[in-house]
C-alpha cells in the first residue's frame, strides 16, 4: 500500500509537469538558413498561450554574433478558444561569412497570477562569401558611366533664371519710362514772369513761412530742394526733380554752371537728402546756409538778358 501510493502521487505530479510545460510554447521558423553576404532572412516567431494568459516580455533585439535584426515586418496575433497565439515576422541579415545563431529569445508570461518563461530554440544561420573564380584575371576597375543630362533635371534652374530675367527687363523698362516721363505738373508754377524772378519769388516765399523755425524742417528743406529742381528744369529744360542728388551730381557737367555754382547746389541738396531720408537735425546755421546757397546759385546761373544795341 505504502508504494502504491508512494506511484500514485509521482503520476499526479508527472501530469502536473507535463501540463505546466506545455502552457507555453514557441516556434521560431526561417525561410533558408544559408544566405550569401548582405541577403535577408524571413523569420517568424509563433508563441501560443492559454487564453486568459499575457505576454509580459517579448523582445526581439540582437540576433547573435555578428547578425543584424534589419527590421520588423509585422505583429499580429489570433485569439482561438482556449489559447492566445502571437506572431512575429522580422527581417535578419549579416555581412561577413560565418555560422550566427537566430535566437534563441526569452518569452514571459503572466498565468494566473504566476510568472512563467520558456527560452525559444535558435536557429544557425550559414552565410558564405559570392563565389569568386580565381582562375580568371583581375579585371581593372571599371570607368565612370557617363548618363547624359535631360532638359527635365534642370527645369527647375530654368524658371528661375527666368523669372529673374524678366525682373531685370522689368526694372530697366520702368527706368527707361520713368527717365522719359515728365515731372509731376501739380509740383510746377505757370511762369508768367522769367524764371530768375520766379525761383527768387518762391525761395522768398518758404523763407518767410518759417518753417524750421516752427520745427518743420522736414517740410522745410522738400521744398527747398524741389525749388531748385523746378529751376533747373525751367532754366535748362533738364528733367531734374525726377532725379536723385547723385544723378545731378554726375549730370550737371553738362550744363552752363561753374564750379562755385555746382559746390552750392549740391551742398544744398545733400544737406536736404540727410534731413529727409536719414533724420538729420541740423544747426540753425545751416538751414539759413542752404537758403543762403540757393540765392547765390540762381543769381550766378541768371540767364543773361539780350541788351539793346546802342548804336542802333
Amino acid at each position: 500500500m505504502r508504494h502504491t501510493g508512494l506511484i500514485l502521487i509521482m503520476c499526479l505530479l508527472s501530469g502536473t509537469a507535463q501540463l505546466y510545460a506545455r502552457e507555453i510554447s514557441a516556434t521560431l521558423q526561417a525561410d533558408t538558413t544559408r544566405i550569401e553576404i548582405g541577403d535577408w532572412v524571413r523569420v517568424r516567431l509563433d508563441v501560443t498561450i492559454p487564453k486568459t494568459a499575457s505576454l509580459r516580455s517579448l523582445q526581439i533585439a540582437a540576433v547573435g554574433g555578428r547578425a543584424e535584426l534589419v527590421r520588423m515586418l509585422s505583429e499580429t496575433a489570433d485569439t482561438l478558444p482556449d489559447v492566445y497565439v502571437s506572431h512575429r515576422q522580422f527581417i535578419v541579415s549579416a555581412y561577413d561569412s560565418g555560422i550566427y545563431p537566430i535566437g534563441p529569445y526569452l518569452i514571459t508570461a503572466n498565468i494566473n497570477n504566476r510568472i512563467d518563461s520558456l527560452i525559444t530554440d535558435s536557429i544557425l544561420l550559414y552565410v558564405s562569401t559570392v563565389p569568386v573564380d580565381t582562375t580568371q584575371p583581375i579585371r581593372p576597375i571599371h570607368p565612370v558611366i557617363r548618363v547624359p543630362y535631360e532638359w527635365r533635371e534642370f527645369l527647375y534652374w530654368y524658371l528661375i533664371l527666368g523669372l529673374m530675367a524678366l525682373m531685370v527687363a522689368g526694372f530697366f523698362l520702368y527706368m527707361r519710362w520713368r527717365k522719359r516721363t515728365p515731372a509731376d505738373t501739380g509740383k510746377r508754377a505757370p511762369l508768367r514772369v522769367p524764371v530768375y524772378q520766379w525761383v527768387r519769388a518762391e525761395l522768398k516765399k518758404l523763407e518767410e513761412e518759417k518753417l524750421w523755425q516752427k520745427d518743420e524742417v522736414k517740410e522745410y528743406y522738400s521744398r527747398l530742394s524741389d525749388i531748385m529742381r523746378l529751376y533747373l528744369e525751367y532754366r535748362y529744360g533738364w528733367n531734374a526733380l525726377e532725379e536723385t542728388t547723385e544723378e545731378i551730381s554726375v549730370q550737371i557737367h553738362r550744363y552752363e554752371i561753374n564750379d562755385i555754382a555746382k559746390d552750392l547746389l549740391l551742398e544744398m541738396l545733400r544737406t536736404a537728402d540727410l534731413v529727409k531720408f536719414a533724420k538729420m537735425k541740423p544747426a540753425p546755421d545751416t538751414n539759413t546756409k542752404c537758403m543762403k546757397n540757393a540765392y547765390e546759385f540762381v543769381d550766378i546761373t541768371k540767364p543773361v538778358e539780350d541788351k539793346p544795341d546802342k548804336k542802333a
